[in-house]
C-alpha cells in the first residue's frame, strides 16, 4: 500500500488503496512509512465498508465535522506530547505549553465549537493577524499562526479535516533590521555587576555556555553534573535534538549547587513569573522570564551599556554571539568552537554568529607587520 516518498524535500509518502469501485486510489501520507500504510488500512476498510452498504466515505467525513474542535485538540497535544517533535519524540515542554496556549487563544478568537467551522477561514485569520501586528512582532505572529496551521495539517491527515484551510497562509518576515553584535569583556563586568541579583546566574551561564533561552529554561538539577563539571543537555529540549555535554568552570558548578539548595529558583519564578505553576519545570536549574530581553534591556540600561551601536545590537541571545566570539578569541580551534555552539556545520558558527572587533584586527594587522619586519 505504500511504494515511494515524494521527493528528496518534503519525504512524504504516497500510499494506494482499493476505493468502494474497485479502483485503485493514490494518496500523499507523512513522512512515516508506517502511518501511511495505516492511514491506507483505514481509507480501504472505509469504502470496503461502503460496498456492504454499512457506510461511505462522504457519511464518515460528515461525522468527523461534527467533532468538537477542543476533543480534536486535546487529541492533538496528546499526540504531540508523545510524539509529535523530531524523530518521532515528544514536543518539548515549552513547545507543548506554547501550542496549547495559541491553539486555545484561537479557539476563542475565531469562536470554534466543531471541526467545521475551521473550513474557509482563511480571510478572517489574516485579518486577525493583521490587526495583532499592530503591536506583536512578526515572529510572534508567525508563532501563533504555524500553531493553528499545524494543527489543521495534523487534523487532515487524521480525516477530521478534508484539506488544510490555511494551506495558502503566508509568513511574516523575520528578517532581522540588524545583527547582534558580541559584547566586550568591560561590558560584561558592568552587567553583572549592575544587573538584578536574581539574573546574575542566569547570564553567567549563558555567556560560559551558548545555551539558548528556551535551553536554559528547560534545565533542571539533575542536568547538573558536579562530577565531571558541566551540564547534561538532553535531545527532548535542545535545539538539535541531539544529547550532548556542556563544560562549566568548577566555581559555575558550585554556584548552581548552592543556588539549588537555597531554594532561588523557585523563589525566583514564584516572585517574578507570570507563567501559571503547571508551566514550570520541577526541580529547575535556573530561573528564565518569560521575556527574557525585557530583563537584559533593563539591566543595560542600568550598567550604562548602549542597547545598539555602529557594531549592532545587544539583546539576550547576543549572549550568545558573545560566547561563541569569546570561544574564538580565546584561540579554540574552529572544530571545538563549531562543537561548544552545537552547530552541524562550520558556517552557521562563524557566518551568523561569530563578530570581528576593530581590536581583534589592529592586532592581527599588528602581528602580519611584525612577522615581515622581522
Amino acid at each position: 500500500m505504500v511504494v515511494e516518498t515524494i521527493g528528496s524535500l518534503s519525504g512524504k509518502y504516497r500510499g494506494w488503496y482499493m476505493d468502494k469501485n474497485g479502483k485503485q486510489k493514490w494518496f500523499t501520507g507523512t513522512r512515516s512509512k508506517s502511518k501511511t500504510q495505516e492511514m491506507a488500512r483505514q481509507f480501504e476498510d472505509q469504502h470496503r465498508l461502503a460496498r456492504l452498504g454499512l457506510d461511505s466515505p462522504e457519511l464518515h467525513a460528515e461525522r468527523r465535522r461534527k467533532m468538537h474542535f477542543a476533543d480534536a485538540k486535546g487529541e492533538y497535544l496528546a499526540w504531540g506530547e508523545a510524539q509529535g517533535g523530531q524523530r518521532q519524540g515528544p514536543w518539548s515542554a515549552m513547545h507543548a505549553y506554547n501550542r496549547r496556549i495559541h491553539l486555545s487563544w484561537w479557539e476563542v478568537a475565531l469562536a470554534l465549537d466543531t471541526m467545521a467551522d475551521l473550513e474557509g477561514i482563511l480571510p478572517e485569520v489574516e485579518a486577525i493577524l493583521r490587526k495583532l501586528k499592530e503591536n506583536l512582532a512578526n515572529k510572534t505572529l508567525n508563532n501563533y499562526a504555524e500553531a493553528l496551521r499545524a494543527f489543521c495539517d495534523w487534523s487532515v491527515t487524521r480525516e477530521y479535516l478534508r484539506n488544510n484551510p490555511l494551506k495558502g497562509l503566508k509568513r511574516f518576515e523575520e528578517s532581522p533590521l540588524s545583527q547582534r553584535r558580541a559584547m566586550t569583556i568591560n561590558e560584561i563586568h558592568k552587567l553583572l555587576e549592575h544587573c538584578a541579583p536574581h539574573r546574575r546566574l542566569l547570564y553567567e551561564i549563558a555567556l560560559t555556555t551558548g545555551l539558548r533561552a528556551n535551553e536554559l529554561r528547560s534545565l533542571t538539577v539533575s542536568d547538573l553534573d558536579t562530577q565531571e563539571n558541566g551540564l547534561r543537555l538532553r535531545k527532548e529540549w535542545t535545539k538539535n535534538r541531539k544529547e550532548s555535554f556542556q563544560p562549566l568552570t568548577e566555581i559555575l558548578v558550585k554556584c548552581l549547587s548552592k543556588s539549588v539548595q537555597l531554594g532561588e529558583p523557585i523563589d525566583a519564578y514564584t516572585k517574578y513569573s507570570i507563567w501559571s505553576p503547571k508551566a514550570i519545570l520541577p526541580n529547575p536549574l535556573l530561573y528564565v522570564p518569560a521575556h527574557p530581553a525585557r530583563g537584559f534591556h533593563i539591566d543595560l540600561k542600568a550598567a550604562g551599556i548602549p542597547k545598539e551601536n555602529e557594531e549592532g545590537k545587544l539583546d539576550f541571545h547576543a549572549l550568545r554571539n558573545t560566547f561563541i566570539t569569546l570561544a574564538i578569541e580565546s584561540g579554540a580551534s574552529y572544530k571545538d568552537v563549531q562543537t561548544l555552539a552545537r552547530h552541524s556545520n562550520p558556517q552557521m558558527t562563524f557566518n551568523t554568529y561569530a563578530r570581528s572587533r576593530p581590536e581583534g584586527l589592529a592586532n592581527a594587522v599588528e602581528n602580519i607587520s611584525q612577522s615581515i619586519e622581522s
